[in-house]
């Protein structure tokens, strides 16, 4: 079953080699890395583009947009202007809260296992 996110993102994810963001297949923006860890950066993108496991992360949880890794800010989910702008997918706010806490709950999920 197809989860929210992929309506409007699809995997594998990738990340700029300089900064700190990250992009999906399409080229899409979706979440800015908090970390200014480079190691974290590289285990986080291992981790949610296969079945890798690190264990770099601790205890990993979601609140308003930002995933932390033992009460350290990680991830910041973003596209919110590809998903409800006129150049983008142009979706009602409620669509678009969706689909950018399932990809939160995805990145959880896979920096969990």
């Amino acid at each position: 079953m197809k989860r929210e996110f992929e309506k409007a993102f699809s995997t594998p994810f990738r990340s700029d080699r300089i900064g700190s963001w990250v992009y999906d297949s399409k080229d899409n923006f979706i979440f800015q890395f908090i970390t200014p860890n480079q190691q974290r950066k590289l285990e986080i993108m291992k981790s949610i583009n296969s079945d890798y496991k690190s264990d770099m992360f601790g205890s990993i949880t979601h609140e308003k947009g930002v995933i932390k890794s033992d009460n350290d800010d990680i991830i910041l989910i973003r596209g919110w202007g590809y998903l409800t702008g006129t150049g983008g997918l142009n979706l009602p706010d409620i669509e678009a809260i969706k689909i950018q806490d399932d990809l939160a709950n995805y990145l959880v999920e896979k920096l969990r296992r």
